[in-house]
C-alpha cells in the first residue's frame, strides 16, 4: 500500500516536473533562435550596406571649375569698374559693362552698356553698342548705336544697321541703314538703302550700291 501509494505519488510530480523542464527549455531555444536569427539579419543587413559602392563626392574646387564653366559657355560678362588690358575673345554672348584696353572678338552677340569703354577694335556677330568705342567696329549681321552710344571710327555691317547715337567715322551697311531722330553722323555713307528719320544730322557723303544682278547673257 505505501509503495503504490508512493509510485501514485510520484507520477504527478514527475509528469509536472518534465512539463516544467520541457517549458524552460522551450523558451531558452526560442530565444536563443531568435537571438541567432537577429543576428543574421543584422549581418545580411551589413554585408547588404557595405556591398553598395557609395560614389566618390566631388571635390568643392571641381564644382566650382564646372560651374564656372558652363556659365562662361552660356554668357560671359565684365561687370562695370573691371579693367581687361590686351586682347578680349569669347565665342558666346556676351556682355561689357568696364573698360577693355585692346581689340575685343565676339562670335555671338556682343553687347556693350552705357559704361563700357573700349580702345581697340570690336568684331560681332551682332552687337548693340550703348557706350564708347575708339576703335573700328565691325558686325557680320546687324549693327545697332543706341542713343547713349559714341563711335570715334568705322563702322561696318554685313546686313541692317541702325544709327540713334554718335558716330565719328564712315559708315558701311549690307543692308538698310537707318539714321535716327537723335543720330548724330560725321563721316561717308555706303549703303544699299538709306533711311533718314526727321531731326537726324549727318555731314558727309552719301552712295547708294545696288546688288550684283550678273553680266548679261550674250
Amino acid at each position: 500500500m505505501s509503495e503504490a501509494t508512493s509510485r501514485d505519488a510520484s507520477r504527478p510530480f514527475n509528469k509536472d516536473g518534465g512539463k516544467k523542464k520541457s517549458s524552460l527549455f522551450g523558451k531558452f531555444n526560442k530565444s536563443f533562435q531568435d537571438a541567432i536569427e537577429d543576428g543574421r539579419g543584422e549581418e545580411a543587413l551589413r554585408q547588404t550596406v557595405t556591398e553598395v559602392p557609395k560614389a566618390p563626392a566631388a571635390p568643392s574646387d571641381d564644382i566650382a571649375v564646372r560651374s564656372a564653366k558652363a556659365q562662361t559657355t552660356e554668357r560671359m560678362t565684365v561687370p562695370d569698374g573691371v579693367v581687361i588690358g590686351g586682347t578680349l575673345t569669347s565665342s558666346s554672348e556676351t556682355q561689357i559693362s568696364g573698360r577693355v584696353d585692346g581689340d575685343v572678338t565676339v562670335e555671338a552677340t556682343l553687347s556693350l552698356s552705357s559704361t563700357c569703354f573700349i580702345s581697340g577694335k570690336v568684331r560681332a556677330a551682332t552687337c548693340t553698342l550703348q557706350g564708347k568705342v575708339d576703335g573700328n567696329l565691325e558686325c557680320t549681321n546687324e549693327l545697332v548705336i543706341g542713343q547713349s552710344g559714341n563711335l570715334n571710327a568705322d563702322a561696318m555691317s554685313g546686313k541692317d544697321m541702325t544709327i540713334a547715337g554718335k558716330v565719328t567715322g564712315n559708315v558701311q551697311c549690307g543692308g538698310v541703314l537707318r539714321l535716327m531722330k537723335t543720330a548724330n553722323l560725321t563721316g561717308n555713307i555706303r549703303a544699299r538703302s538709306i533711311l533718314f528719320d526727321e531731326g537726324a544730322t549727318f555731314n558727309g557723303t552719301c552712295s547708294m550700291s545696288r546688288p550684283n544682278k550678273g553680266k548679261p547673257k550674250s
